[in-house]
């Protein structure tokens, strides 16, 4: 990360350290799975159209684009991300950031709220949350996220932190030991949100968050493996 986001994101993993094991008792409709606000997963395209503004994406003719939305105070650019059968997967959040850090201490103080921090990846590095607090406990997942975050902000242009609904990971917790065992085992409904933390060469700062449901695309893909060919 550059220069002029360093002194926020050292204080940012207080945030995050906490929520391996907070935990959240906001139920999940299981007739309507919800991605963001009133969007739900395997919403027709065509009746999410009628709820917002939206442009066709021209690069990418599964994806629709909402300009100007308003989230935790702030407008974002609201990519809505579509199956080949035109029903909603996946919504994904964008802003520059701001000098000050607002936007992202906001938005990380929303996702702590809710959400358990399970996963994080930078260009060089990559840390299991769920395999340390299995193995060390919590004080020692609080030092690997430290370590991990300052260790993106000096080398990497690039942060991803993946954060699975507190309900989920709390139900599955006591029987896994990998992220990749507590993806598996968590219910087709749990929700994530992804943070992403991008700079480029001119020190301009992007923020995003994507809202999805891990284990739908697991089984997604592992169908896709199964076909003949």
């Amino acid at each position: 990360m550059k220069n002029n986001v360093r002194h926020l994101l050292v204080f940012c993993w207080l945030i995050f350290t906490t929520l391996t094991v907070c935990a959240d008792n906001t139920p999940y409709s299981s007739a309507k799975t919800p991605l963001y606000k009133n969007l739900y997963y395997n919403m027709p395209k065509n009746e999410v159209m009628q709820q917002y503004n939206t442009e066709q994406d021209p690069d990418n003719q599964n994806q629709l684009i909402s300009y100007n939305q308003s989230f935790l105070g702030f407008q974002w650019t609201m990519i809505l991300i579509f199956n080949q059968n035109n029903l909603l997967e996946s919504v994904y959040l964008e802003t520059d950031s701001d000098a000050n850090g607002n936007k992202l201490w906001t938005l990380l103080a929303a996702i702590g709220k809710n959400f358990s921090i399970v996963y994080g990846t930078h260009d060089s590095n990559s840390i299991d949350f769920v395999s340390i607090i299995k193995e060390k406990g919590q004080n020692a997942t609080q030092k690997a996220f430290e370590d991990f975050w300052l260790d993106a902000i000096s080398h990497s242009t690039s942060l991803n932190i993946i954060a699975i609904d507190n309900d989920s990971v709390q139900g599955v917790l006591g029987k896994v030991n990998n992220y990749m065992s507590l993806l598996h085992r968590i219910p087709d409904t749990a929700r994530q949100a992804e943070l992403v933390v991008v700079s480029d060469e001119d020190d301009n700062i992007c923020l995003g968050v994507n809202f999805t449901l891990p284990k739908k695309q697991l089984i997604n893909v592992q169908n896709q493996s199964n076909e003949d060919f």
